[in-house]
């Protein structure tokens, strides 16, 4: 079975998959749909999980989001295909700084395969940061000839550009 992407995502998803049976999920669905960008996987037509990026306010400003994903119960067969499109849209992403929280150790081990670094904690859960940016930015200034000879491979780099602290906003 092939695994496709769409965005945006519908209301009717978000409110399908997240169970929006009350006022309260339907007021969250709506807010979700007008203020993040939204995603909808799809197995054979199957809406089988939801993800979205949703922009943070920080200090300092910047372009920063918050990643967040509610798979299906029909989800679990397909993960190889959503973390294969979820890893390219990330990739693409115009965000300087994308975080999520992490509340269980499922989540955890699908943040690390898509890229994401333990960054710190709150009461909520554990930060964890997207390293897949700052590798990007680096390579690009090299690239662009800011300290390296022509045909000369970028050097890797360690970690995230991100702060690492202890409470869910980025140094």
């Amino acid at each position: 079975m092939t695994v496709t992407i769409t965005s945006p995502a519908t209301i009717f998803e978000l409110a399908d998959l997240a169970g929006a049976m009350s006022r309260v999920h339907w007021s969250i669905a709506k807010s979700l749909a007008r203020k993040s960008s939204t995603y909808a996987f799809r197995a054979d037509g199957e809406l089988i999980a939801l993800a979205g990026l949703s922009p943070m306010a920080i200090e300092g400003g910047g372009l920063v989001t918050e990643l967040w994903f509610c798979p299906g119960p029909h989800a679990g067969p397909h993960v190889a295909g959503i973390t294969r499109l979820a890893k390219l849209t990330l990739a693409k992403s115009p965000y300087r700084g994308i975080y999520t929280i992490c509340r269980s150790e499922a989540g955890k081990r699908f943040a690390r395969v898509l890229g994401f670094l333990p960054a710190g904690s709150s009461e909520l859960g554990e930060i964890w940061a997207y390293g897949g940016h700052a590798d990007r930015e680096i390579r690009k200034g090299r690239d662009e000839g800011a300290g390296r000879g022509a045909g000369e491979p970028a050097a890797p780099i360690a970690g995230p550009d991100v702060g690492r602290t202890g409470d869910a906003r980025p140094a």
